[in-house]
């Protein structure tokens, strides 16, 4: 296995209205495939509506 990269993908540029640029992070996270460098994405959304779950996945994530 290769390494693992966790992302936290902040509202202002991941949210709902789209101000980053979801075609420069898909090429990203291909490149970074690529390298055998596996990526896990965090919604801020997610993690302050329940942190716990989300450090939860985070660490199964870590430990698979």
């Amino acid at each position: 296995m290769g390494c693992v990269f966790i992302e936290f993908d902040g509202t202002y540029w991941h949210g709902e209205e789209g101000r980053g640029n979801k075609m420069r992070d898909e090429l990203r996270d291909e490149e970074i495939k690529e390298k055998n460098v596996l990526v896990y994405h965090v919604k801020e959304k997610d993690y302050k509506e329940n942190p716990e779950k989300v450090i939860k996945e985070c660490l199964e994530f870590i430990n698979d």
